[in-house]
């Protein structure tokens, strides 16, 4: 995506769309994003990111959008925004489905190097945010995409091969949660984590330490995928 951001940029377009392959959109997609951008210009969001909105092709259940955070004292923890008819605004978006004006893209640029696989859309988002511009969805569902396979599976044996894991591209699925690369996570909290980003940074990691040492003390057991606690 940075690849192909970066090629567009050279003709300084009017849009760029941030479009994932496995991503199906609605025929009236298009002319909704560029509507909802070209009405929030008309009042005043001269630099307004417009998110569209996804949801699963089976079942119809909400997928990808905007996010929004969920109380200020907690920077890292969001949830995800439902569209409406009309567009709101939110605090960033899945890069599933992304408007980007040009007036956007002059002023934050391309995607950031740091991030490999993980957090580069939240982080987009966030990132603008932070230059004054304005991130929304538009109303409805611009289209389908499936959501990325949850696993319930202990991913680690042990503290060695959880930290080799996890330093991988997509980091580690560990439990409910997706322990992402330390110097990732790193560039992340001291951006967006205020004073406290240390905390906020090796936070999620203590997880893998209570496991490993719980491991060694034989008071665990691995859950593969399916299985209940009953």
């Amino acid at each position: 995506m940075r690849i192909a951001f970066t090629e567009a940029m050279k003709d300084e377009p009017d849009y760029y769309l941030w479009l994932n392959d496995d991503t199906v959109l609605d025929p009236e997609a298009l002319n909704t994003l560029l509507t909802t951008s070209r009405q929030l210009m008309e009042k005043g969001e001269k630099k307004a990111i417009v998110a569209g909105s996804t949801c699963d092709p089976d079942t119809g259940d909400f997928t990808y959008g905007g996010i929004v955070k969920i109380t200020p004292l907690l920077p890292f923890k969001f949830r995800f925004l439902k569209p409406t008819k009309v567009p709101q605004s939110c605090d960033s978006m899945n890069g599933n489905c992304v408007l980007i004006p040009r007036s956007v893209v002059q002023l934050v640029g391309n995607l950031d190097p740091a991030f490999i696989h993980y957090l580069s859309d939240w982080e987009y988002g966030l990132r603008a945010r932070q230059k004054g511009c304005t991130v929304w969805i538009a109303p409805g569902y611009q289209g389908t995409c499936s959501p990325n396979p949850q696993s319930t599976k202990v991913a680690a044996a042990n503290m060695s091969e959880g930290l080799q894991k996890m330093n991988q591209p997509k980091g580690l699925t560990f439990q409910d949660a997706t322990l992402q690369p330390w110097q990732e996570w790193k560039v992340f909290a001291q951006r967006h984590g205020g004073l406290f980003w240390p905390i906020y940074w090796l936070l999620p990691y203590r997880r893998l330490v209570w496991f490993s040492v719980l491991s060694k003390l034989g008071l665990t057991k691995n859950k593969t995928q399916g299985e209940s606690d009953g």
